[in-house]
């Protein structure tokens, strides 16, 4: 007998446990890994040189981490576990995907994801989609897997789902994602794992960077904006220390253009014809309250990127670096683009950005929003 709906759930980045191809070995996230003495190489490697190193796969939902006996941090498991309380029937499936790569692969395999579970008889699809894999997932109801080339909307993926829930998603991109490529983003005590030297093989991370048409990166020095589509500025920013400096930085601006391309895609007008019969389908959590990096700093002299000038230094006249937001997305970034809120609408809730799934707040809205589907709850 078939579920009476599937929900889908789509983590954010890191949100997937990450295994050795070969040896199924984890090697994100294991609790070993936030002290500093782990050395796991998650370099993204898949150039023909480097053919011979062990690549890395999605396993499953990162829904919590073991720390050790009686000690787990929750990420996504204690929503997931109250929403089959509260919906005994339905199948909860999540959708595991490698956060490193091209975002666009992972818009494909969404597709051919989806597709499976219809050929397995589920039905009445309901998408949860937080941060990174909101992108995905936004990509994907436009357009489906087509490659986008300023075509209007098909809306392939929004007519094979009945109910979708954005959390947190930056569809312009956040200025994060250069700190996290340039700065690291430690783990725990671990910042190795995470260091600048991996994260910037990341296709993900330049494809996550905010629109490259309105300035957000400044030099400390000229107090001008800096283009990041400039070779010469990934050259000042030290990209040579990642190997060959012309393949690293062509590298870098091919996936400057496919995240521009994605963003594009996704702010890209979609007339609706009666916007009073369109029915309502997308709700969309926007996280309010807490100070968000907007625009950076990058200082020359000092070979770091900054938020605020150092004591003695002045900003630039029309510099702003922090935003209304939930920490890694601004209330602006985070905004359902008006193509889709002719199917949905905005909810801002006071949330941090890894923190919405722990909110009770979330939990009511989901199921509200879901009351009216086509599956009875």
């Amino acid at each position: 007998m078939p579920f009476p709906a599937t929900l889908i759930f789509i983590p954010g980045y890191k949100g997937s446990r990450l295994v050795a191809a070969k040896a199924k070995t984890t090697r994100w996230l294991t609790a070993s890994q936030i002290f500093p003495w782990d050395r796991t190489d998650l370099a993204f490697l898949r150039e023909a040189a480097e053919a011979s190193k062990p690549d890395l796969v999605p396993d499953r939902l990162l829904a919590a981490l073991k720390l050790g006996p009686g000690l787990t941090k929750d990420i996504y498991q204690g929503f997931l576990v109250r929403m089959q309380q509260k919906l005994p029937a339905w199948s909860m499936v999540p959708f595991a995907y490698d956060w490193r790569a091209d975002l666009l692969e992972q818009v494909k395999q969404l597709h051919k994801f989806i597709l499976a579970l219809r050929r397995q008889g589920h039905q009445n699809f309901h998408l949860i989609a937080h941060s990174m894999g909101g992108v995905i997932a936004a990509y994907w109801l436009k357009y489906g897997d087509r490659p986008f080339s300023g075509q209007t909307p098909g809306w392939e993926g929004l007519r094979m789902v009945d109910k979708v829930v954005f959390a947190g998603v930056p569809f312009q991109g956040t200025s994060q994602a250069m700190w996290y490529a340039l700065q690291g983003d430690p783990v725990g005590w671990n910042r190795h794992i995470l260091a600048p030297a991996v994260v910037s093989t990341f296709p993900s991370s330049y494809q996550m960077f905010p629109s490259l048409e309105s300035p957000w990166l400044f030099s400390l020095e000229t107090r001008k904006p800096l283009n990041p589509k400039d070779a010469a500025v990934w050259t000042s920013l030290g990209m040579s220390r990642l190997g060959n400096e012309p393949e690293r930085i062509n590298f870098i601006l091919r996936q400057l253009k496919t995240g521009a391309n994605i963003m594009m895609a996704i702010q890209h007008p979609a007339p609706v014809s009666d916007r009073n019969k369109t029915p309502e389908k997308i709700l969309n959590l926007t996280g309010r309250g807490y100070a968000t990096k907007h625009q950076l700093l990058w200082s020359q002299n000092q070979r770091r990127l900054m938020s605020v000038p150092p004591r003695g230094k002045s900003s630039p006249e029309t510099y702003t670096p922090y935003a209304e937001g939930d920490g890694i997305a601004t209330a602006a970034s985070s905004t359902l683009p008006v193509a889709y809120g002719a199917f949905g609408k905005d909810a801002a809730i006071t949330s941090r950005h890894e923190q919405f799934f722990h909110l009770s707040a979330v939990d009511r809205l989901v199921l509200k929003f879901f009351s009216n589907s086509k599956s009875n709850l």
